[in-house]
């Protein structure tokens, strides 16, 4: 179940009719009542119950919720799972030719996820690159047998002579233009009308087909802007 915090007057989201919530009002702002209200809140999310919850972005009372076991819905496996439509956009939105250029691709390992992106865009990249630590060398032979791909390999700290750099991992950027698939240093929107924020929540809680969302906008934060919030 997906606990939805929302602030009093303010409307509910449309939901998919599948969706398990819990929904619970409270006040804005900074109060000794918003500072109940939001015990109370998180005691009824904690019954429900429910473990992951979507909060307004400016609410000042999270800890309160973190202290009964709610936690934020992380935005970083929904931009996991939406790797291949996020990069697209991206590529689009940065005047990155795919058919012309060189892209790499940087993980800690050989995820199903990261193999999936790769197997998505093999057709469309006329160049790959693969930075991967664990499994790298194992992954570039199985992308040749199975796809007729031949990445070159490249190390942490290596420049990867790619357009773009999608990275999956904090650490394993290269110099040049970076696509980071995780937050804080991403933000993304989806077609609809729903927030990321509240698609990761449905994500979490497997109320949500991420392989039906088009990405539409895709923005990088500069490190000083990224706060360290997961959502």
């Amino acid at each position: 179940m997906l606990g939805l915090v929302v602030y009093r007057g303010g409307e509910l989201p449309k939901l998919p009719d599948d969706a398990r919530v819990c929904a619970v009002t409270v006040p804005p702002g900074t109060s000794p009542l918003a500072a109940l209200a939001a015990h109370m809140a998180a005691d009824a999310l904690r019954r429900a119950p429910a473990r992951v919850a979507v909060f307004p972005p400016d609410y000042a009372y999270r800890a309160a919720f973190a202290r009964r076991g709610v936690a934020p819905a992380p935005l970083t496996p929904l931009y996991r799972a939406t790797a291949v439509t996020l990069t697209r956009a991206y590529m689009a939105q940065r005047g990155v030719a795919p058919e012309r250029a060189t892209v790499a691709f940087a993980a800690r390992e050989a995820s199903p996820q990261l193999r999936a992106l790769i197997g998505a865009l093999a057709g469309e990249v006329r160049y790959m690159a693969l930075c991967v630590p664990r499994g790298g060398e194992a992954l570039a032979r199985e992308l040749r047998r199975s796809l007729g791909v031949a990445p070159r390999l490249f190390r942490p700290g290596e420049p990867s002579g790619a357009a773009l750099t999608v990275c999956f991992d904090d650490g394993l950027a290269a110099a040049g233009e970076t696509l980071p698939l995780y937050a804080p240093a991403l933000e993304a929107s989806y077609a609809g009308s729903l927030p990321a924020s509240l698609l990761a929540g449905l994500f979490a809680v497997g109320a949500l087909d991420a392989a039906a969302l088009e990405a539409t906008t895709v923005t990088v934060r500069a490190p000083e802007d990224a706060d360290g919030s997961e959502s």
